[in-house]
């Protein structure tokens, strides 16, 4: 799906929105939020009348989110500490791509979700050249990001989650959506992101050289903001 934008307006929120009304439709009373950051999904569910809580791995930062009036709990989305059949839904917005066992964590969450799991993440697609581009950038700043110890994957393509359902002995209900609105980005805002990502570790050579082929492919071709995929993977007849 494609539309014109602003230049100023970045289509995340867009992507977040679309997400929001799928999980509406499927009509859940109660939902876990996977890495719920700050709660702000946790939040809007709770003000539509829907019981939700937000995981998240570290005890400091759901002592935080419980202090701001967010329900949270600690945990990983590998290892969910709930019973099964715990809650209607379990979701992840925009934390796939951070998951140490993408598999792993799927059959959590069709174990602890009766109706299943809902998945929004990042997405590139690579058949426009900007979105090429734009995936490149995405995998420097990631090989950056893992030096200094964060999980911190490549984007997962449709095949990629289908093949971590795989050894799921159940039937299932799966369906994928995938969303593009065309956002430019300019080189001068992936130059500042790219100089601050180098800032977090030491000289690298390679890096810097890289980074320079990149903003002369920005320059030349374009490169527009990261697209989205809307992983729906439900119990079948639940």
């Amino acid at each position: 799906m494609r539309r014109s934008v602003t230049m100023s307006e970045r289509p995340q929120a867009h992507y977040r929105e679309r997400f929001y009304q799928r999980i509406l439709a499927l009509k859940p009373k109660s939902v876990l939020d996977i890495g719920c950051g700050d709660g702000a999904l946790v939040t809007r569910l709770k003000a539509d009348g829907i019981e939700a809580t937000g995981l998240e791995p570290d005890a400091e930062t759901v002592a935080e989110l419980k202090e701001a009036g967010v329900e949270a709990i600690q945990g990983v989305a590998e290892s969910l500490p709930l019973d099964d059949r715990a809650v209607d839904l379990v979701v992840h917005e925009f934390t796939a791509h951070h998951l140490a066992d993408l598999s792993g964590s799927f059959f959590e969450g069709l174990r602890v979700g009766r109706h299943g799991v809902l998945v929004l993440d990042m997405w590139y697609d690579e058949s426009i050249p900007s979105q090429r581009i734009a995936r490149r950038f995405d995998r420097w700043c990631k090989v950056i990001d893992r030096r200094y110890g964060m999980v911190h994957n490549d984007n997962i393509s449709a095949g990629a989650f289908l093949d971590a359902l795989s050894p799921w002995d159940g039937e299932l209900d799966v369906a994928v959506d995938h969303h593009f609105i065309p956002h430019p980005l300019g080189p001068d805002e992936l130059q500042t992101i790219g100089q601050d990502q180098l800032g977090l570790i030491p000289a690298d050579g390679a890096l810097i050289g890289e980074l320079a082929e990149i903003l002369d492919e920005a320059r030349s071709i374009g490169c527009t903001d990261d697209s989205a995929i809307i992983v729906s993977v439900l119990h079948a007849g639940r």
